[in-house]
Parts: structure tokens; sequence; C-alpha cells
């Protein structure tokens, strides 16, 4: 190759992609109870929306799309109480009808418009939100899995919900992704591309960079790998050994867990609550949210034009 090719890392679609659920379903706590700005703030959330930490954000997206699909099993079921859901054992062909059940009637866009026909907004934004952020897990679960076609099919959506939501250079970039695999690489450079995808699905170096990265005149990358990249792996072993050592390997592991379980069963209670993923027949009205009025910029008052005639010089 006689020049290098451009290449958009996955984690970087991945992180726009849960800004782009963050800015879209984000909405109005008190005007929207199915809303994330309403989950954000039931489950005591303080980082900034405007600048979401990846990490953060998608933890609430999937917290809360985790309770809205259990939420949707015990309406299917006919389950009031969680207590109900806990004690539920369903087979394996329970499971497989049930989430095609699921997926026909609270995760496609065709739902979503049944429910907003029948004057149902809180069900219609809980489906779209469900359907956006299945694509966003489906995404991550292509990348862990390294399916490259899979992988293309998301981002031929996302070209268009990037659009959407205003975050015009990455519909370009997954556009450009689409179209120079289709007709502007060999077979040879498509290969090639794919394997790159792959072999930092993360986009970053925690390690590296995070942990055990230099000081002073060190902080350098040139440094890091001739220097520090060797020692990495030695070091995290050591690290892992000495809090297996002292009994506390897994403490932080295991807070997160339990925070989870806490938000499920906090989320899945206002589910109930509200009576959501079922029609209701007054109807729940969700009001557009307000224009923003912006200021309008003062002119700069151009010089008039002279109204002399021009004369030619002598």
């Amino acid at each position: 190759m006689e020049y290098g090719e451009e290449l958009s890392a996955l984690f970087h679609h991945a992180l726009q992609a849960s800004h782009m659920i963050m800015k879209v379903h984000y909405g109005h706590a008190v005007r929207d109870p199915m809303s994330l700005s309403a989950h954000k703030g039931l489950l005591h959330r303080t980082w900034d929306v405007n600048k979401p930490n990846y990490a953060a954000s998608k933890s609430l997206i999937r917290h809360s799309l985790i309770e809205r699909v259990l939420h949707c099993v015990m309406v299917k079921n006919g389950f009031t109480l969680i207590s109900e859901l806990k004690k539920w054992w369903p087979t394996l062909q329970d499971i497989k009808t049930l989430s095609a059940t699921i997926f026909e009637e609270f995760a496609t866009t065709t739902a979503a418009e049944k429910a907003k026909a029948a004057n149902d907004d809180y069900m219609a934004r809980s489906i779209y939100f469900i359907r956006d952020a299945l694509l966003f897990c489906k995404f991550e679960k292509l990348v862990s899995i390294a399916d490259a076609g899979g992988i293309m099919r998301v981002l031929k959506y996302w070209a268009l919900a990037f659009r959407g939501a205003g975050q015009h250079n990455y519909a370009r970039e997954c556009v450009e992704v689409i179209i120079g695999k289709k007709y502007e690489m060999t077979e040879a450079l498509r290969l090639a591309r794919e394997k790159s995808w792959f072999y930092n699905r993360w986009g970053n170096n925690f390690w590296v960079k995070g942990v055990f990265i230099a000081d002073g005149n060190g902080v350098t990358i040139e440094y890091i790998i001739s220097k520090g990249s060797a020692c990495v792996e030695a070091f995290r072993e050591i690290s892992h050994s000495v809090a297996n050592f002292f009994g506390d390997s897994d403490r932080a592991r295991c807070h997160k867990e339990v925070a989870f379980h806490d938000d499920i069963h906090a989320l899945i209670e206002e589910m109930v609550r509200l009576r959501a993923h079922a029609i209701a027949p007054e109807g729940h009205f969700v009001p557009a949210p307000p224009k923003v009025s912006w200021k309008k910029k003062s002119q700069a008052t151009k010089n008039p034009e002279s109204t002399l005639p021009v004369t030619a010089e002598p």
C-alpha cells in the first residue's frame, strides 16, 4: 500500500451511539416518566448528561432496558408483583416463545406506531427506547464475537439514526464505512480492515495508558512501548495476587452487582406503578418539548457604500 487507509474504531461508534440514545430518549423527568431522565433521577445518578461518561450512560441504558423487558414479561404472564416474577421458572421453549412475543409487541417500530395511534405515549416511547437499546446491545455482542457482517448491518441503521439525532459527522462515517467496503476496497483490503477492527476491540489500552503510565519525561507512547508494555501483565498479575491474599479481589464487583439488583428492583416497581407496557384506555399524553428560543445575534453594521460618483484619476 502506498498510503494509509483510514479506519473508524468500533469503540467510537458505540460511544457515539450511547450519546445518541441519551440525547433522543432523555426526555423530561416530569412530563415523561418513561424517559431516561426520570430513571436517572430515580436511581440518583448525578453525572452530567451533556457530557455523559460512556460507562455511566451505558449502565443507565442497560439497566433501563433490562427492567423494561422484565416488566414486559410480567405483563404477558399477568404478574403484578416482583415476587411472582422471582418464583417463575420457565422452560427453554417458554423463553423462546415469550421472547418472540415481546419482540413483536414491544420492540418494533410498528408496535410503537400502534401504541401512538391508541394515544398511549408512555408505551410508544418505551417501545422506541427498547428498539434502540437492543440494537446498541446487539452491536456490542457482534463486536465481542467478531461478526463484521452483523456490524455492517447495524451501521446501516445507525447512519440514519445519527442523522436524525443531529450527529452528522458519525452518520457520514457510517456511510463511508459501508460505501468503502462495497465499492472502493479490494477483497484483501476488506479482510485486512475487518481483522484490524477486532485487534483492539475496546478502542483503548486501559492498563498501559491509565494504570501503569509513566511519569515525567517517560509520558510518551514510544517510552511506554519500549519500556512499559512488557511489564503490564506482570504488574497486573502481582496486583491480583496481592488482592487475593488480602481477600479483597472481588469487593468492587460485588458492590456493583448489589447496585444492579437495587436498580432493577426500583425501576420495575416504577413500571408497575405506571402500569406501563399495556395500552391505557384513558391514554397517556406526553407533550412535545418546548422550543428553545435563541437570542438572535445582532448583525454587524456594514459601512454604507459611498454615494459619491467614482471619478477617474487624472
